[in-house]
């Protein structure tokens, strides 16, 4: 399943977390498509606009989601060669090397670059890093992304709720609260849905009360 970071960079699809922020898309960004008779659409654009990357990067897309991902890496190969530094081409690198079960490559590859970037304009990557991280059982090494990424800027709320998520997932019910709470008392952020962070609050809050419960019968 496509994690955090990669889901930020194609859509934030992530789970069924729906307070979750979504990426607000352009009104001209070209739109994902997966349809034979789309494709070939998308591949006559990439003809009549090769210096548009956002054609290519649609046309990777729609490859890997037809399961073709020899022509998703003949496209990408193009797109990495004019455009090596751009945040879509990176992500589709990893989310390829994911369905090749080939990540440590673009996971070094991203961890060079978020070490390169400045603390202030790496959060994407950050995330990105951090999932990849996931991916390959890592829990340490992501976790430790995500804080950092909350140190660079305590304002943001993406490492907040991936961290929150990251200790749910682990069974740290009550960490994954403080977390949210926090995300929460940054202010005003239309990406947070309030209507439903009541329910998972309350959510996560009956998984910590029943892990505990659990470890509490465990102990001899």
């Amino acid at each position: 399943m496509i994690g955090i970071g990669i889901s930020l960079l194609l859509g934030w699809v992530v789970a069924d977390e729906e307070f979750l922020p979504r990426r607000s898309r352009r009104h001209d960004e070209p739109q994902a498509t997966s349809s034979p008779s789309s494709l070939a659409l998308v591949q006559e654009q990439v003809a009549l606009n090769p210096r548009d990357w956002r054609w290519s990067v649609l046309l990777a897309r729609a490859q890997l989601s037809q399961g073709d991902r020899q022509a998703a890496a003949i496209t990408l190969k193009r797109l990495q060669t004019l455009h090596p530094n751009r945040l879509e081409v990176i992500s589709l690198n990893s989310l390829l090397s994911l369905e090749t079960g080939s990540v440590q490559p673009a996971l070094d590859q991203v961890s060079q670059l978020f070490q390169q970037s400045a603390p202030k304009q790496r959060l994407e990557l950050g995330l990105l890093l951090a999932d990849l991280h996931r991916q390959v059982g890592n829990v340490k090494a992501a976790a430790s992304t995500y804080e950092r990424l909350i140190k660079d800027d305590p304002s943001r709320v993406e490492p907040l709720l991936a961290l929150a998520l990251l200790n749910r997932d682990q069974g740290n019910g009550n960490q994954a609260l403080a977390l949210l709470n926090q995300a929460e008392r940054l202010g005003d952020d239309e990406r947070l849905q309030p209507n439903n962070l009541s329910s998972i609050r309350l959510n996560w809050a009956l998984e910590a009360a029943r892990n505990k419960t659990k470890r509490a019968l465990q102990v001899p």
